[in-house]
């Protein structure tokens, strides 16, 4: 059995990112190669991406407006590249950018694939693009599984674009299987924690500082507490994405700013915190509220977002509205009032992230197709 991944987000500012985790522990299972279409200027000298990876030059920058004619460019050069003949199963790891690919294999090849559902296929294809919207629903009903990173995603997807004679046979293949976290964190967990007194909270975001992130309602919840009462400190690291918010950070005392750092200085961040928040508009998971669990802290998160229903509300944390700075700031009272349970809660549950379950839950399904096929 072997399997061609079709991955075109596999790089994360130059780095291969969290796929490496998953894609290092299927090669010793099974023989795999992923694919990755890039931009025809695209650099990829000295980065590490596996040696199954292939990088293939596909496409350029007036391309990208039109998404059939950039999409049929790509499965050129990936037929031109790559010997299809030789793959049992395809893995694309998003409906839309990758799961096209995948669908024209299929036709083609007769080769079958399960397709990954991302924050950006619900948020912005269905949600933007209509005329995408039959392509999508086609992918769907030809791939034999579809993979969503949580339950809200899955809801939203079937709840609001799928037409109702085909919800029972799109959710009949629907697994939800989340995104893993580094080893590094599930080796290194906190188990010595100890927290302030009952009226200091230290809150703590992780991630690049934009608008999708949501910041600027966080920073409204701490003031909300402030006012009733609590001693604020909110922490945050990462790299700021738009100008605006330096000046919104700089603008409150109570907030700290840390310019992004690798996980071996990250760690210290969340060992000296007490919840971490972060409630984005949009989310397809959010590894670091995974990290942050591993530390024992609590996590704010977004209701409908990726996050949302990994663990039953309360359990390791709470959702929110993302427009409520209240709801925010009350959940954030909340944990405040059972943190050490809720703690304690975060560091037995994280291990629901490790990349080794996960890869195995994916080993499953690829021989259950394998077999039937």
């Amino acid at each position: 059995m072997r399997i061609l991944h079709i991955n075109s987000y596999y790089d994360n500012d130059g780095k291969p990112g969290f796929y490496k985790n998953l894609y290092d522990i299927q090669k010793d299972d099974v023989p795999i190669t992923v694919f990755v279409p890039t931009h025809i200027t695209y650099d990829s000298e000295n980065r590490d991406f596996g040696d199954y990876t292939r990088i293939i030059k596909s496409y350029n920058k007036i391309d990208r407006f039109f998404f059939l004619y950039k999409e049929e460019k790509i499965f050129g050069k990936m037929c031109e590249n790559i010997d299809i003949s030789l793959y049992d199963i395809v893995h694309a790891h998003s409906l839309f950018s990758n799961g096209y690919l995948a669908y024209r294999i299929k036709k083609k090849f007769d080769v079958p694939y399960v397709v990954a559902v991302r924050d950006t296929d619900i948020n912005i294809f269905f949600e933007k693009f209509f005329y995408l919207r039959k392509f999508g629903i086609e992918i769907l009903k030809e791939s034999s599984n579809v993979i969503f990173l949580s339950q809200a995603y899955r809801d939203k997807l079937l709840e609001k674009f799928i037409p109702e004679f085909l919800v029972k046979e799109i959710s009949q293949k629907s697994l939800v299987i989340p995104n893993g976290i580094n080893e590094f964190w599930l080796n290194n967990k906190y188990y010595n924690k100890k927290f302030t007194d009952k009226k200091t909270i230290r809150i703590i975001y992780v991630g690049n500082v934009e608008a999708r992130k949501n910041v600027q309602s966080t920073i409204g919840a701490c003031r909300l507490l402030q006012e009733r009462g609590y001693t604020i400190d909110f922490k945050i690291v990462g790299k700021i994405k738009e100008k605006k918010f330096i000046e919104l950070i700089n603008k409150y005392s109570f907030v700290q700013y840390k310019k992004f750092c690798e996980k071996e200085e990250l760690i210290s961040f969340y060992r000296e915190s007490d919840i971490f928040v972060m409630p984005s508009k949009t989310e397809t998971f959010g590894l670091v509220y995974a990290e942050a669990m591993s530390q024992g802290v609590p996590v704010i998160y977004t209701r409908g977002q990726g996050f949302d229903q990994q663990f039953k509300d309360g359990d390791i944390g709470y959702a929110v509205d993302c427009r409520s700075v209240k709801d925010i700031a009350d959940k954030i009272e909340m944990i405040k009032k059972d943190i050490i349970s809720i703690s304690q809660r975060c560091i037995e549950k994280v291990d629901k992230f490790q990349w080794k379950k996960i890869s195995k839950e994916y080993s499953n399904i690829y021989s259950r197709l394998y077999r039937s096929k």
